[in-house]
């Protein structure tokens, strides 16, 4: 599977990179929903440009390329999938997945090796 490499961050939604215990690693990214308008932004949460942050409590995603506004509601997905490329660090091996990126209380993703099979547990904050 050849998984769609980002361009730039501002393209992602979450984006993690970790390195695991004995010589594993993990790079996960989620994109944004491309805009509906334009067709080549990412609707995103608005950024202040002042105080340099993201505006938490915005009630519209907006296209960064056009403006265009979408409210939240309506961008709501039910599963982000989340791709991964990863270092197995069990068996070592090199492989690239997909997978959906649930919302649990536990602050952990999950997700087995191709080769191996065994779990491979990704803190998500």
């Amino acid at each position: 599977m050849v998984l769609k490499k980002p361009k730039s961050v501002e393209e992602l939604r979450y984006l993690k990179r970790k390195k695991l215990d004995k010589g594993g690693k993990v790079k996960i990214w989620i994109f944004n929903p491309e805009c509906p308008k334009c067709e080549e932004g990412y609707l995103r949460i608005p950024y202040n440009k002042e105080t340099g942050r993201f505006k938490s409590r915005a009630r519209d995603f907006v296209c960064a390329k056009c403006g265009y506004k979408v409210p939240k509601k309506e961008i709501k997905e039910e599963t982000p999938i989340a791709n991964i490329e990863y270092t197995c660090p069990h068996c070592k091996y090199e492989g690239e997945k997909q997978a959906p990126f649930k919302r649990t209380s536990t602050k952990t993703f999950k997700f087995k090796c191709d080769k191996c099979g065994k779990i491979i547990t990704v803190k998500k904050a």
